[in-house]
């Protein structure tokens, strides 16, 4: 149920938009960075903002783990607090960790997110599929234990993404061989309208974008790539169901520095450029 979760939340709200949640200490007002002494002060305050903003406008954010890493012990009480946060809004959290590892060690990567009343858990989490199945069920497994979601990266939004990902085997790519995979594991099978495994499929590539939307039917794709990375809302047409559902969009620069372009408080900006994002690819998709 868990991606039916985030598609209800996406009929509410009428939004796909997914606040990346990206910060980087350098580039908060002078107000949050004279204000706190301490890293995990200031990456609550900014944190915080942006929820208090977005949370009635959007239906999703999504903690990049890395931002949170480079501040050590304090970016991690961060990380953990700002999930809470996060779920006090009645917003689907989604991690992006992009484990991807040895069975047994992705086992424990998979308990550390998807566990009930673990530190960091998260109603769905990015992984890599490169270490073939031992890895991925054992988050689909955990992911149907508890009810959770999986975004499996497929196609990634990045310039060097063909480099491995466009490489042919038997003339097809292997981000069609990863798709293929996703679609005939026994995890994919559902119930309901959309499998709890996803993919991550960049808005860099409309062209795949559309192909790997007909092979994955029942996935939620999560869309890196609009904006800052020069993917448009045109571009994501493809990745919609007949209903305009079974997508998501991700934007982090874009809304939580948005300050920088609308000369708001943070809050009303991330609002605002939520709402114009919101309102540039309803047109597309509805």
């Amino acid at each position: 149920m868990s991606m039916m979760i985030l598609m209800e939340k996406v009929v509410e709200k009428n939004s796909i938009v997914v606040v990346g949640i990206d910060p980087v200490i350098d580039r908060f007002p002078e107000y949050i960075k004279d204000g706190f002494d301490s890293s995990y002060g200031k990456l609550m305050a900014f944190g915080k903002e942006i929820i208090d903003g977005v949370y009635d406008v959007v239906p999703a954010v999504k903690f990049q783990i890395a931002y949170f890493e480079s501040y050590g012990l304090d970016g991690m009480r961060a990380f953990k607090d700002l999930i809470a946060y996060a779920k006090e809004k009645k917003l689907y959290v989604i991690a992006d960790v992009k484990r991807g590892d040895i069975g047994s060690t992705a086992e424990a990567y998979a308990r550390a997110y998807f566990s009930k009343g673990s530190d960091f858990e998260v109603d769905c989490i990015t992984i890599n599929p490169y270490l073939g199945d031992d890895n991925n069920n054992a988050f689909y497994n955990l992911a149907k234990e508890n009810d959770k979601g999986v975004f499996v990266l497929v196609k990634t939004s990045n310039n060097t993404s063909g480099q491995l990902q466009d490489l042919k085997s038997d003339n097809q790519e292997i981000y069609k061989y990863v798709a293929n995979n996703i679609k005939e594991n026994k995890f994919y099978e559902t119930d309901h309208i959309y499998s709890n495994i996803g993919a991550v499929v960049g808005a860099t590539y409309p062209k795949q974008l559309s192909e790997i939307r007909e092979m994955l039917p029942q996935s939620v794709f999560l869309i890196p790539g609009y904006g800052a990375q020069g993917g448009k809302a045109e571009d994501i047409k493809g990745a919609f169901d007949s209903n305009g559902l079974g997508a998501v969009v991700n934007s982090s620069r874009g809304i939580i520095y948005s300050y920088e372009k609308f000369g708001l408080s943070i809050s009303k900006s991330s609002r605002k450029a939520a709402v114009e994002m919101r309102d540039d690819i309803n047109q597309w998709r509805l």
